[in-house]
Parts: C-alpha cells; structure tokens; sequence
C-alpha cells in the first residue's frame, strides 16, 4: 500500500511538473515578439483595415488585449475613422500552440468611437509598384561538429484583400469584413454616420453583437441596442433596438423599436446598392407622438407666440421608397390622426372667443377630430385629404407642398355653424354658401394667402374682439379700488 501511495504521489508530481512546464511554455510562447506580431496581423487582415495599439496585454485562457486602438484605412473617409480603449481578441489556443496558428474565435471591443462620412465615395490610394525581390544569398553550412537547429520558415501570410469593408467607389455603406467570427461584440460604442445629404446620425450607447462569415459572402448579421439615437432635424430616439443583416450589396433593418418624441416607434427598413443606385424602402408606425414636439421637429419655425400651438397624441404610418442619393423624388403615403388634440392660444380664434363671449373655450379648443392623408411623389407632398373638426369650426380640404422650393397650394373650405355665423357682419360672410345648418367658405391659393384672405374677410370681427380684449385686460390689472 506504501509503495502505491508513493507511486501515485510520484506521478501527480510528475504531471503537476509537466502542465508546469508546458504552462511555462505557452506562457513564453505567447508572450513574444513572433505571437504577438502574427495575432496583429491576423487582425488587420481579417478587418481589411490597419490596427495601431499602444499596448499589448496576453492571457493564455482569455486571449489578447489591446489596449489604446486605433484602426485606419484608406478606404474610410475619415481615414482613422475607430479609435477604442480596448479590443479583446479571442482565438483557438489548440491552432495556436500546436500549429503555431491564429485563428479568430470572438473580437470584443469596448467603449469604440466610430466616425463614417458617406457624403463622397473614398478615393483609395493606387497600389505600390512592385519590387524586385533581391537575389538569394547562399546559406552558410553548420560545422560538422555543431549540431545544426533548422526552423522551418513560417508561411507568408496571405495580403489583405482590397479593402471590403467599405463603399465601393460609387459611395454607400462599408461592406462587413471577410472573416468567419463566431461572435463579435462591441460595448458603450458611439458611432457618427455623415449621410450623402450631410446630415448627421449618431448613436450613443450603444451595444453590438453579431456573426460574421464569408461564405458565400460576407455577411453579418446579429442585433444592436443604443441608450438614445440623434437622427436628423433634432429628432431622438431612446432604448432603441433593431436586428440588422449586413451585406456589400444589401442591408437590412427589422423590428426596430424605440421611445420617441413621448411615444413608441417601429420601424423595418431595406437598401440595396446597384449600379450607381441606392434604392431603400422604409415602412414605420409610430403612436402616442406629441404632436407639437413633431411639428418643431419637422420645422422649428412653425410656431411662435402669436400663433399658437397645437397639441396631443399622434398615430403615423408611413411607408416610403426611392433612392437614398434623391430622398426628396421618393414615392410613399401614409395616415396621420390626432388623439385628444388641441388648438391653444391661436389668436384669431382668441378673438373669436372675445367676439362670441366664450373667450375661455375658444383659448383652448378641444378638437374632435384631426387628420390626414398624405402621398409623396413627383417632388411634391400632396394631401388629397385634411380634415379638422371641432365643436362649431369645421375645417376640411386637400393641397401639396412641393419639396425643392417649398411652393404649395391648397384648397380649404371653412364652415361654421349658422347659428354663430347668424351674428356676423354680413360683409364677413359674402360669397359663402349655407349647407345643412353649416356656413362654408372656400379658400385657394398657398396657406399664408389663405390666412391673409381669412384675416382681411374678419377683421372687423376681429379687431372689435381685439379693442374689447384689451379694454377688459386694462380694466383687470386696474386695482378694485
């Protein structure tokens, strides 16, 4: 029994030293100069993209770390266009003890800052001219009495391909990299996209996880999360995530979802990119928008103070296509309908009030119902319906906007009911009809023209609702005394 006891413990000890020694190995092997440069260039030829590091940190069971990165590439505008603080490469540690190869597993990269300008196509640099190898220079023979050590040279490593992570010389996205990675991760990244139309999209926050593979051609695909979403006109959007596929030829958007503007979107959006082409299809549904942060979204100078505002809780669908370099020839409809709306402080109607005696109703009108169709095409934004009613206003028409130098035209009818119409001045009413217990008035030409004709047809209205207005603030603010 002693003699197997001591057995047993020799041959613990004797495997305790081994995996000692191959630890000690690895460790050795791993930390030089020749593992460390191969990892470094395995990187930059699977990324397509040159990798600078300002320290290299190795763990045997955790992979590489490389810390204070930055990645350039002549087909990137800007050209340094990623700078992190670290990037983590994991890879097969059997492939690179035992067959001195590096082969990727997962690439995590923290805290990544990612600038992409898609305005210009890049122009890359032309290729070095080639060199001429210099002639081979005879090896020297070992002494016989030395015993000769031969390393077999190390194979070169393949050149990078051209640069497939990004756009081709038509402009349009970068392509993902040609590599196979079962997992690729980037965390708390910002990124900044420069659009063909100069404006900027920028994600904060945000968390990547992906696949990538290269057969049949490169793809990635996997899902992205982001605290908040800076999209053009100040628009924002919260907690917003979306699965993506990403390909050279195509990329694609599903079940995008975020918080916006107080409310929820859901978006899917497609791209391809064809001969000099990038035709998109957006479809969107979006509930529970306020209406006046989405008015100021799309025009900070709709309102000011004498004109009002209008509140309350949008739904919007929108579907939309065209090409992504003339965004303003693109073709799409959709509905817009207001819930719970509300046209405060607009001063004619304020005036109105004054005139009629229900100041306070008319200060804050409820509308019962607000919306409209819209159809985009031919340049123009045509709405072939509108339709605003309130308790004794009613408000319905069509018209268009046309994109390139905002001119419009619309055709409204006014109506109101017969029995506050009955107590206007008679020259306020000229040319108006009388139709099932309403008083309509019809309005062509641009909306500004349309709320000069109806401010000169009530003015008298208006101005005597003025005077007694600020007859009944002059005699409020007067002391009780």
């Amino acid at each position: 029994m002693k003699k197997t006891g001591v057995i047993l413990i020799s041959i613990a000890g004797a495997l305790v030293l081994l995996l000692l020694v191959l630890f000690g190995v690895a460790h050795a092997y791993l930390n030089s100069d020749g593992f460390q440069k191969q990892v470094v260039s395995e990187v930059d030829r699977k990324l397509c993209c040159e990798v600078k590091l300002e320290q290299m940190k190795v763990h045997i069971l955790r992979g590489v770390d490389f810390v204070g990165i930055q990645v350039a590439s002549d087909q990137v505008r800007p050209r340094d266009f990623l700078k992190a603080d670290r990037l983590r490469v994991r890879y097969d540690l059997y492939e690179a003890l035992f067959h001195r190869r590096v082969v990727l597993e997962e690439l995590k990269l923290s805290t990544p800052q990612i600038t992409v300008d898609l305005t210009e196509p890049p122009r890359p640099k032309p290729p070095p001219a080639p060199k001429t190898p210099p002639p081979e220079q005879p090896s020297a023979r070992p002494a016989d009495s030395e015993q000769a050590i031969v390393i077999a040279p190390r194979p070169e490593l393949p050149a990078p391909k051209p640069a497939a992570i990004v756009a081709e010389t038509e402009g349009g996205w970068p392509a993902p990299p040609p590599l196979d990675l079962k997992k690729m991760i980037v965390e708390d990244g910002a990124l900044t996209l420069i659009l063909p139309d100069h404006e900027k999209l920028v994600l904060n926050g945000a968390l990547i996880k992906a696949s990538l593979s290269e057969d049949p051609v490169p793809t990635a695909d996997g899902g992205i999360s982001c605290t908040s979403m800076d999209l053009p006109h100040n628009v924002k959007l919260e907690d917003a995530r979306v699965s993506f596929l990403w390909r050279k030829e195509t990329i694609s958007l599903q079940k995008l979802m975020a918080n916006l503007l107080g409310g929820s979107l859901q978006a899917e959006f497609n791209a391809s990119r064809k001969q000099g082409e990038m035709p998109f299809d957006l479809t969107t549904s979006a509930a529970g928008i306020n209406l006046d942060e989405l008015l100021h979204a799309l025009d900070s100078h709709s309102f000011n103070a004498q004109s009002g505002e209008i509140r309350g809780k949008t739904q919007l669908d929108l579907h939309v296509e065209g090409s992504m370099f003339e965004p303003l020839k693109a073709l799409g409809h959709g509905q817009l309908r207001v819930q719970g709306g509300r046209l405060m402080n607009f001063l004619p109607l304020k005036f109105l009030g004054s005139y009629l005696k229900r100041a306070d109703e008319y200060r804050d009108l409820a509308l019962q119902k607000c919306e409209m169709d819209f159809v985009m095409e031919s340049g123009r934004l045509k709405f072939p319906q509108m339709e605003i009613f309130a308790s004794d206003i009613h408000v319905s028409g069509e018209g268009w906007i046309q994109f390139s130098d905002r001119s419009q035209n619309f055709k409204l009818k006014l109506a109101l009911r017969d029995t506050i119409a009955a107590s206007f001045p008679e020259q306020t009413l000229e040319g108006a009809t009388t139709k099932d217990g309403w008083v309509e008035i019809s309005e062509n030409g641009s909306l500004d023209q349309i709320l000069g004709d109806l401010k000169h047809r009530f003015n008298p209205i208006l101005s005597r609702a003025a005077g007694a207005s600020a007859i009944d603030s002059l005699f409020q603010a007067l002391p009780n005394k």
